[in-house]
Order: C-alpha cells, then sequence, then structure tokens
C-alpha cells in the first residue's frame, strides 16, 4: 500500500486537475504543490470552497483527463 500511496503523490503535479475520491458530490480542484505524500489543491467545484484551498493525501485524489 505505501508503494500505491507513493505512486499517487508522483503522479500528481502543480497544474493538474483533480477531484475528491470518495466525494458523492461533484468536485473539482488544481494541484497547487505536492510534498511527499500532501497535495495542496485550489478548488474550482466543491460546495462552500470554490476559491479555497486545502491539503490533502495523494491517495484520496483522483487525476482527472486532460
Amino acid at each position: 500500500m505505501a508503494d500505491e500511496e507513493k505512486s499517487s503523490a508522483s503522479i500528481l503535479k502543480p497544474g493538474d486537475a483533480v477531484e475528491l475520491r470518495e466525494s458523492l458530490t461533484t468536485t473539482k480542484g488544481i494541484v497547487v504543490r505536492v510534498s511527499d505524500d500532501f497535495v495542496t489543491v485550489k478548488w474550482v467545484i466543491r460546495f462552500s470552497m470554490f476559491g479555497k484551498t486545502s491539503v490533502h493525501r495523494a491517495r484520496d485524489l483522483r487525476k482527472l483527463p486532460a
């Protein structure tokens, strides 16, 4: 599982579009920073989080197709 987590973080880079894996609602954000297994995301679509940033584990995010 640790290998899975590392590969998730290494796949993500600033500028990538992502969504929350387990969200029941539509989410879309842009990666602004990747540090170890933590990713800072600025939200474009997320209830009450528009324009705000939050930090997540890479494994909790899914990269969206370009």
